[in-house]
């Protein structure tokens, strides 16, 4: 079963309303009116019968139908609401028409109101779709800025033949711009914001989407307005092509990653730092595996183990701990991995291996 139609009619004369009921009724078959004759029963019907379409008479001796819809744009605007009425005064109906009515029918033209009530309803029918589409947009859009934000990454469309480029939110902070002054000039923006020692690569990359359709992905420096310098991520993604084959439109996405590179310089320092200490230092130290596999070896614990360091690659702990001592050096793990803090003294002529961590003799 289809869903009824529910009509709100606004007329205090109940002939002229059972006349439109009855043309209505011919076109609609699932349909049901409602009568209402004050404001006051007007709005109660809008808030409990949730009509999905008003007939207004232009004038009542309590109400006017430009009064209804002035309300109806307010508590439900995608209502539709159409004037039927007696008078025939075009300037009135102008006046309607401007104000938001639908459609103006004269009483003594019965034939077009079913038209017009159907054609009123396809309409309402229409903007509600388009206002969820709406909706649904603004909510993706909402989204995407969000996870772009969490990211610090923005998007962007390049319009190579007017040189303009359109940007997501996200890629203002980036940039360190502000939107209200942002030109959209891809020029401008490589001479004002580009590291001058990354500009040629930027450039060449997107000579290439121009000569040969690749785009090239990119990691180059910005620096903002307060001079700081930040490490971005380019990368291209689809491009659009004119009728002539040749490159229209480029979009792409840009990745702040100064503090991911910040860190693994920081790693690296530090990692450089251990290769130093850990391969020259006169101390012995050993990494090994939880099952005890020696990972690594320093050249002075080689020396005292006995061993060449390439034949411990295939040594366990246990291989190379006193037997008296590997219960104490078990224990000593698990205690370590508990995250408790252990001083073992153990024999001169044996070690202790700790999974993941250095320890010496």
């Amino acid at each position: 079963m289809g869903k009824i139609i529910r009509i709100l009619f606004i007329e205090n004369q109940l002939s002229d309303a059972d006349l439109a009921m009855k043309e209505i009724a011919k076109e609609l078959a699932a349909c049901e009116f409602r009568r209402v004759e004050t404001e006051l029963e007007f709005l109660e019907a809008v808030k409990k019968y949730e009509p999905d379409l008003v007939l207004s008479d232009y004038w009542l001796p309590h109400f006017s139908g430009m009064r209804a819809l002035e309300l109806l744009q307010e508590i439900a605007p995608l209502t539709p609401l159409i004037i039927y009425t007696e008078s025939k005064n075009e300037d009135i109906a102008v006046e309607c028409m401007k104000a938001g009515a639908v459609n103006y029918i004269i009483k003594g033209n019965l034939k077009r109101l079913g038209t017009a009530v159907i054609h009123a309803l396809s309409e309402k029918k229409m903007q509600i779709e388009q206002k969820k589409a709406e909706e649904k947009l603004l909510d993706s859009e909402s989204k995407l800025r969000k996870a772009q934000h969490f990211a610090h990454m923005g998007s962007w469309t390049w319009n190579i033949k007017t040189n303009h480029l359109d940007w997501s939110d996200e890629m203002y902070n980036i940039f360190g711009l502000e939107k209200e002054t942002f030109s959209g000039d891809l020029a401008e923006v490589i001479a004002q914001a580009i590291h001058p020692e990354d500009r040629a690569a930027v450039e060449q990359s997107n000579l290439s989407v121009i000569t040969q359709g690749k785009p090239v992905p990119l990691e180059y420096r910005i620096i903002w307005n307060d001079g700081s310098v930040h490490v971005v991520w380019g990368e291209a993604g689809e491009i659009v092509f004119d009728e002539t084959g040749a490159p229209r439109l480029l979009s792409g996405t840009v990745q702040e990653i100064t503090e991911r590179k910040r860190n693994e310089e920081i790693l690296q320092k530090s990692e450089a730092s251990f290769r130093s200490i850990f391969e020259k230092t006169a101390t012995g130290y050993v990494l090994t595996a939880l099952d005890g596999r020696l990972l690594k070896v320093n050249a002075a614990m080689a020396d005292m183990l006995g061993y060449r360091m390439d034949a411990l690659q295939e040594v366990n702990f246990q291989d190379i701990t006193h037997p008296d001592d590997i219960s104490i050096s078990a224990e000593s793990v698990r205690s370590l991995l508990a995250g408790k803090k252990i001083h073992v003294n153990l024999r001169s002529d044996t070690c202790i291996g700790i999974p993941r961590l250095s320890g010496h003799l």
